[in-house]
């Protein structure tokens, strides 16, 4: 087990485990089927345990104010928690318990199933993540980072004390969990993160699974009667991702092009010299948003542009995203200056929050098992050249492109068709 920690002078502290595991670890094949787990693990986090109840558990978060959570990701799972420093003791065994001596009670179960259905609910109806997972779905199709984020319906069904325990067995080992405490002594941390984990007894300990994911690609269309606009997304596989040296550069890539939408209240800085405002917004009254992003994994990723407009220039905004790919290894000195500011400038203000600092310190040391500080970031932004832009962008067109359109699609052109316009033969 890992555990690092950074302390300032502040009354507060936040603490995270990290445990290698979620949806891309997930087993789904005619013998086994995980799909969900890593969800259903984040729905019963918190609940009773070897040491405490579910009440008993609530009632003392209520008494020393303490906020927790517990997120899956696809790649992790976080268990975290912000108090009072004076209460590290009380947390830390709080939330290590709940990883290594969950009881997983039928009933507290059987009362929970509805919120599992109410995720999924809430995942559809957020247009910008709900996009993110079918990009995730098409890129990597049925494989490791393409195994879907939610619960299905049928997979229900699955949701028992035997099948969480028999996933947790495979994964929740010391071995894959990293601890990080922002703003506590290390000493202390280690101290009381040793003492919770005395009853620990460890089982024989298993290698994890490493699945290379397999890039896909493809085309998927979504309706929905309740989206008036047509939301496209179209992008591109970064292999490497994390492990990549072209991480940072792809970051100032999706600085430069950056983006926003056709009404915005508030004062300058707000990307309104971007290539996307500029270029797009500027110019295309059919266009409502339009943005880039980066989404990086352990050993790839996806980097892309994602539109939203109206549904009679499907086409119209298509090509326009087109000619932005095109034009994207085109760099200017001013432009790539600019977005090499507005990157630091970004990144130190992130790093003042505890919780931000956590989760970065805790992605550098599980997957590059090295941490990199505020000033090493920041010298590497400022080596980015021109060159490097041009060499992942000419990189990433070579693969085949991932294309998602959701909302009002009766326009939508078929994949061919947008590959065409792509420049995709």
């Amino acid at each position: 087990m890992k555990i690092l920690h950074t302390c300032y002078i502040f009354y507060f502290f936040v603490a995270g485990l990290y445990v290698k595991c979620g949806s891309r670890y997930e087993e789904i094949n005619d013998k086994v089927n995980e799909q969900g787990m890593s969800v259903m693990l984040e729905n019963m986090a918190f609940h009773s345990t070897a040491h405490l109840s579910h009440l008993r558990t609530i009632k003392s978060l209520e008494k020393i104010g303490a906020t927790v959570s517990c997120n899956a990701f696809r790649e992790h799972m976080v268990y975290s928690c912000e108090c009072l420093k004076e209460y590290l003791p009380i947390v830390t065994n709080l939330i290590i318990g709940n990883v290594l001596f969950p009881r997983f009670l039928s009933w507290e179960m059987k009362n929970n199933v509805n919120r599992l259905n109410l995720m999924r609910e809430k995942l559809f109806e957020n247009n910008e993540l709900y996009i993110t997972e079918l990009l995730h779905n098409t890129a990597w199709y049925n494989n490791t980072l393409g195994n879907k984020l939610y619960v299905y319906e049928s997979s229900i069904e699955n949701y028992t004390s035997e099948n969480l325990r028999n996933f947790m067995l495979k994964h929740f080992s010391p071995k894959n969990m990293t601890l990080i405490g922002v703003n506590v002594e290390h000493d202390e941390l280690t101290k009381w993160t040793s003492r919770a984990f005395q009853d620990y007894v460890p089982i024989p300990y298993t290698n994890q699974k490493e699945v290379t994911p397999k890039y896909t690609g493809g085309f998927i269309s979504v309706e929905d009667k309740n989206v008036k606009k047509t939301n496209i997304a179209i992008a591109y596989e970064t292999q490497g991702g994390w492990k990549s040296s072209d991480m940072i550069t792809l970051t100032v890539l999706q600085t430069l092009m950056g983006g926003g939408g056709s009404f915005s209240t508030g004062g300058p800085g707000k990307g309104m010299y971007s290539r996307l405002f500029l270029n797009v917004l500027n110019s295309y009254n059919f266009i409502e948003s339009c943005m880039a992003f980066s989404t990086q994994h352990s050993d790839t990723g996806l980097f892309g542009l994602y539109f939203t407009g109206e549904p009679s220039n499907t086409s119209d905004i298509i090509k326009a995203m087109a000619l932005e790919f095109q034009k994207m290894n085109r760099v200017t000195d001013e432009e790539l200056n600019r977005a090499k500011k507005s990157l630091k400038s970004f990144m130190w203000m992130s790093l003042e929050y505890k919780s931000i600092l956590m989760e970065d310190l805790a992605r550098q040391m599980m997957i590059l098992n090295r941490i990199l500080t505020g000033k090493q970031l920041s010298d590497a932004i400022d080596s980015i050249t021109k060159e490097d832009i041009q060499r992942v962008v000419h990189n990433f067109l070579k693969t085949k492109p991932t294309v998602v359109v959701y909302g009002n699609i009766n326009y939508s052109p078929h994949y061919d068709e947008i590959c065409n316009i792509l420049g995709h033969k």
